[in-house]
């Protein structure tokens, strides 16, 4: 009879740990990948290619790649996947139908995989404001190279000019001071340009790759984008919103909170089961499947997160079973604030970039109008014939045009990518508005490139 007893209670111990704590919540989606189709792939890629290269016939604006990278991107698509398995594992557990004495923890452990539905939702919210950010930084980047791309072929037009009007006083020997010299020191210089259009061309291609990826669509997808132009924008940003929006806003700080309920509520799951070593959420969990980002400690100091922790098993009586799940609560609500820390540092740094930026770029701006109308009037002064101004001072007031207007490009896509990230340190809660149309018109565009476009 003694032996009888103890194999029931073993039964029941076995039952009593299993039954629900293994299909409570997911904090990071599903553990397998789904099972790939075997018939009709090639089908469903074709008609996947055709839908793609529909949403972009047209020249497409950001807003609208970052509308496509919504529907396409498989990154968001992965997560709302996992929000359905998460949404399809609290249902079951809802309607599992087990005695209590069998699952004593049964309730709660509905509780928190209803809490696992909403981590599953800030996921989700996670991946749609990684993408947008994506497609934003590769749609800048595009137009940042064709604004390079421009400035190498007036540097390439300017010289060339220049060449042949040096060659024309050197064969007619009307200016003693211009010599084969400086035909052949204006010859290195178009090389130069050439290179660095080159560089510009390809950053184009580079850009629009990866702006194809960001969107979810195939390599040989074409795209034609609205504008031609980085976009000037003058915008105002507030230090203090910026922080209370990331704080109210962010997906990580969200999840962080409500894995710190569920590592709350193990500790009554622990209370109320009488047997020893009893399973929790973990076990049906993988809690180190999201990546933990690192910190950096070298010149670019950078602190690292740290992850929630939990064992599939908690050994001992129920006090100490207790007491194990206090202590890895605390360290829960240690890595919510961390992680309201991290955020706020984040969004605080994010801001100071954005006012360096800011500062710099108009600045920039200034000394490229003044370089420009300095190379204007030096060559509308350049006698060829002789006179004050020399060839050499037209040549450096030339490449210095150049070299300011590069820097000035540069400045301006810092710029706009600071304002780019304060959208993604926010959530979205900050907006700037990169598609305000501009005020003059552009060139025409080739393959792969802007069909129209606006000038600021």
């Amino acid at each position: 009879m003694t032996t009888l007893s103890k194999d029931w209670r073993r039964l029941l111990a076995r039952m009593a740990s299993g039954v629900a704590a293994p299909v409570v919540l997911t904090l990071a989606g599903p553990a397998f990948p789904a099972e790939p189709a075997r018939n009709g792939t090639s089908e469903a890629a074709a008609t996947d290619s055709r839908s793609a290269a529909a949403l972009t016939a047209q020249p497409l604006t950001l807003q609208a790649c970052r509308s496509i990278a919504l529907q396409q991107q498989p990154s968001v698509a992965a997560a709302r996947a996992s929000l359905a398995a998460a949404v399809a594992r609290a249902q079951s557990l809802e309607q599992l139908r087990v005695p209590s004495f069998l699952a004593r923890d049964l309730p709660i452990r509905r509780k928190q995989s209803a809490i696992g539905v909403t981590i599953q939702e800030a996921a989700v919210t996670r991946a749609e404001v990684e993408t947008i950010y994506g497609v934003t930084y590769s749609y800048l980047a595009a137009l940042y190279a064709l604004d390079q791309q421009e400035v190498a072929d007036t540097a390439l037009g300017a010289l060339k000019e220049l060449r042949d009007l040096a060659r024309v006083i050197v064969k007619s020997g009307s200016r003693a001071d211009v010599t084969n010299r400086h035909v052949d020191q204006i010859g290195v210089y178009i090389l130069l340009a050439q290179g660095r259009r080159e560089e510009a061309v390809q950053g184009v291609q580079r850009a629009l790759s990866a702006l194809r990826e960001a969107m979810g669509l195939g390599v040989d997808c074409p795209l034609r984008l609205a504008v031609n132009r980085m976009p000037e924008l003058r915008v105002t940003v507030d230090r203090e919103q910026v922080i209370a929006l990331a704080l109210a806003r962010r997906a990580e700080l969200t999840m962080a909170a409500n894995a710190a309920q569920v590592t709350c509520l193990e500790i009554d799951a622990q209370g109320v089961k009488l047997l020893p070593n009893a399973r929790t959420f973990a076990s049906g969990s993988d809690l180190h499947a999201q990546p933990i980002p690192t910190g950096s400690l070298d010149e670019n100091y950078k602190p690292g997160a740290i992850g929630l922790e939990m064992p599939v098993m908690l050994p001992g009586g129920r006090s100490g079973r207790v007491e194990q799940a206090q202590a890895y609560n605390a360290r829960a609500a240690s890595v919510v604030e961390k992680t309201r820390n991290l955020i706020a540092l984040e969004a605080d740094q994010a801001y100071l970039r954005w006012l360096e930026a800011s500062r710099k770029a108009p600045e920039l701006r200034k000394a490229t109008a003044a370089a420009e109308n300095l190379s204007k009037d030096l060559r509308g002064s350049f006698n060829p014939t002789g006179g004050k101004i020399t060839l050499d001072e037209l040549i450096n007031a030339g490449v210095l045009s150049t070299q300011m207007r590069v820097q000035a490009n540069q400045a301006a896509f810092q710029e706009l990518l600071h304002l780019a990230a304060l959208e993604r340190v926010t959530a979205g809660g900050f907006c700037a508005d990169f598609d305000a149309p501009p005020s003059n018109g552009g060139r025409e565009g080739g393959k792969d490139e802007p069909a129209t476009g606006g000038r600021r």
